[in-house]
């Protein structure tokens, strides 16, 4: 019995891992960093760092900079946001902050959220800057995703066709994924390989 749990385990997991891979994830479209309030107790606030296309925080006005310190109705600390926001709910509320001193103050807003499966394309942003006559490529990859290597493909393409001076690839809200992936975007990057 308990061999069959463990493999029925296993399978959960790979098969999340494989829809990560992919990019297929459960998501409210909510990334966000914790941090620590200075006041020096265990209070706990978050920020929003991005928000995820097509996703439930897009529809429910999630902008980027915002602060929470609650998460349906309870104060987040360092003791309780794990199971707050990563637990197996699928749905919660975050309590909107203003920022003052380090300390951040409820306003009384509230903004209900839902988790789904979203399929992001990790290809957020692919363009040509130019600036002094040089032509910069900007590249913000936001995951390793084997399932857009047409596309990472498609935008080095476009830069090679460019002749682009300079690339920067932004990987800020890349969390890591399919190795090989990250094998074709290097070497795209070194430009030897077709």
């Amino acid at each position: 019995m308990c061999l069959i749990y463990l493999i029925i385990g296993l399978l959960d997991d790979y098969i999340a891992l494989e829809n990560s891979f992919q990019g297929i994830n459960l998501s409210n479209g909510m990334e966000f960093g914790l941090v620590q309030y200075r006041n020096g107790s265990t209070n706990v606030f978050g920020y929003v760092r991005y928000v995820v296309p097509n996703s439930d925080a897009v529809t429910k006005d999630i902008k980027r900079g915002m602060i929470f310190n609650q998460i349906d109705g309870n104060q987040l600390t360092v003791n309780n946001f794990s199971n707050l926001l990563f637990g197996s709910s699928t749905n919660y509320s975050i309590g909107l902050a203003d920022f003052k001193d380090g300390n951040p103050t409820s306003n009384g807003t509230s903004i209900s959220l839902s988790k789904s499966e979203i399929q992001e394309n990790p290809i957020a942003i692919s363009k040509i800057i130019n600036d002094g006559g040089q032509k910069i490529g900007y590249l913000m990859y936001n995951q390793f995703a084997r399932n857009y290597d047409s596309e990472l493909n498609a935008a080095f393409a476009n830069f090679k066709a460019e002749n682009i001076d300079n690339l920067i690839v932004d990987l800020r809200y890349n969390p890591g994924g399919s190795v090989s992936s990250a094998t074709y975007l290097g070497s795209m990057i070194t430009g030897q390989f077709d």
